[in-house]
C-alpha cells in the first residue's frame, strides 16, 4: 500500500531501480501519503517492480472518491486529467516523465482491496502493494 496507512514507505517495498526510473512513483507516494490517502499500486505495475523493470502504466486502487482528488493530483502530476469510466470512479493522468508517456490510471476501491483484486480480471491484475 501506498500513503499513510502504511508504516513502511514505498520505497521500501519497491526496488530503487524503480524509483530511480520513474520519480512519477515517489510523487504518487508523498501526494497520498501527506494528504492522508489509502492507495494500492495494483497490476502490472506490481509485476514489473518485482522483476525490477520499468513500466509505462501505473494502476491505483484508492479507498476515496478519485473524481475529488483527481484534478489535484493531475496538476502536481502536471499531466492531463482523461475520464476513463466516471460512474465506476476510472480516471487516467497522462504525464510525461523523463521524456516518456506515462498512464497513471486510478479507481475508486468500494469495498476493501482484497475485493476489488477479486474483481480483476487476469490473476496479474489481482496483485497489490
Amino acid at each position: 500500500m501506498i500513503g499513510s496507512a502504511m508504516s513502511l514507505s514505498l520505497e521500501s517495498l519497491i526496488p530503487n531501480t524503480l524509483l530511480s526510473s520513474s520519480p512519477v512513483v515517489g510523487v504518487l507516494d508523498e501526494f497520498f501519503s501527506s494528504n492522508g490517502l489509502e492507495a494500492y499500486m495494483v497490476g502490472g505495475i506490481v509485476r514489473d517492480a518485482l522483476l525490477g523493470r520499468e513500466s509505462k502504466d501505473i494502476d491505483i486502487g484508492l479507498v476515496a472518491d478519485v473524481h475529488s482528488i483527481s484534478q489535484r493530483l493531475a496538476s502536481v502530476l502536471r499531466g492531463r486529467l482523461v475520464q476513463l469510466d466516471e460512474s465506476r470512479g476510472i480516471v487516467r493522468i497522462v504525464v510525461q516523465d523523463r521524456g516518456n508517456v506515462k498512464f497513471v490510471d486510478l479507481n475508486t476501491i468500494h469495498d476493501n482491496i482484497e475485493q476489488d483484486l477479486e474483481r480483476r480480471d487476469f490473476t496479474l491484475d489481482a496483485m497489490a502493494l
